[in-house]
């Protein structure tokens, strides 16, 4: 599969008329949470929200939080996204797509895990 991640995207739509027109069961979107958010506070919709419009053709998700300055690649919990909403939004899909987490600073994975595991977002 191959994937295509959100960058300074604020709406969906236009990433999924691309998929829409390149028409490949193979190529599906990747929503990295940190930039939707940020685009979210330009005005687009929020980070679950994206969830829901890309339905089944998500395929891979970036886990990192920020607090909407910066993208800040923080550990989930850090910042000012709204997990239980994504992880919700994620629980109505058909198919789970794959979470990375993605932080700047490696040593924080535990710490990210670990709260991921805490909330009852992850196992």
């Amino acid at each position: 599969t191959l994937v295509i991640e959100t960058i300074r995207d604020r709406h969906p739509r236009p990433l999924l008329t691309l998929l829409d027109t390149i028409d490949a069961p193979c190529v599906r979107m990747s929503i990295d949470v940190g930039h939707v958010y940020i685009g979210h506070l330009l005005g687009g919709p929020t980070p679950d929200q994206w969830v829901h419009e890309a339905g089944p053709r998500l395929a891979h998700v970036h886990l990192q939080d920020t607090d909407g300055d910066l993208d800040r690649h923080w550990p989930p919990g850090m910042g000012e996204i709204n997990w239980e909403a994504f992880f919700g939004a994620l629980r109505t899909l058909p198919v789970q797509p794959r979470l990375i987490i993605e932080l700047v600073d490696g040593t924080q994975l535990p710490r990210a895990a670990g709260w991921l595991t805490d909330q009852g977002l992850a196992r």
